[in-house]
């Protein structure tokens, strides 16, 4: 398994021209951090992926108990900068979620202060 890209060049290589991926996928991410995070002064960082209001049809069949729903899911953790550099990476596998568009959300806080980026993605049924 290649290690995950530290700088926005090596991530370039890697990059998805779509953003609709099949379930089960595993997905590198890259941002950058200006913040200057420390043990002193942490960043809270939480990735979410919500899943966009489902269709009429969807939701008359999922009360039936057919199909499946999907529930967001959050991941939280502390950066306290513990290298230099602004680039920051993460390997990402997708759960089996059903089919459809999420959006992919990833925050920082510190004190008050709070930035965020999001991306709508679209996941599609893998190909047997």
């Amino acid at each position: 398994r290649a290690p995950v890209p530290s700088t926005l060049e090596g991530a370039l290589p890697l990059a998805v021209p779509t953003l609709a991926v099949p379930e089960g996928s595993t997905l590198a991410l890259y941002w950058e951090c200006y913040a200057d995070p420390s043990p002193a002064h942490p960043l809270t960082v939480t990735l979410r992926l919500t899943p966009h209001r489902p269709s009429l049809g969807s939701r008359v069949l999922h009360a039936f108990g057919i199909g499946r729903s999907a529930a967001p899911i959050s991941l939280r953790w502390t950066d306290v900068g513990a290298d230099s550099t602004i680039g920051r990476s993460l390997r990402l596998a997708l759960p089996r979620v059903p089919p459809g568009r999420y959006t992919l959300e990833l925050a920082a806080t510190r004190a008050g202060e709070h930035t965020r980026a999001s991306r709508e993605i679209t996941v599609t049924e893998r190909e047997p």
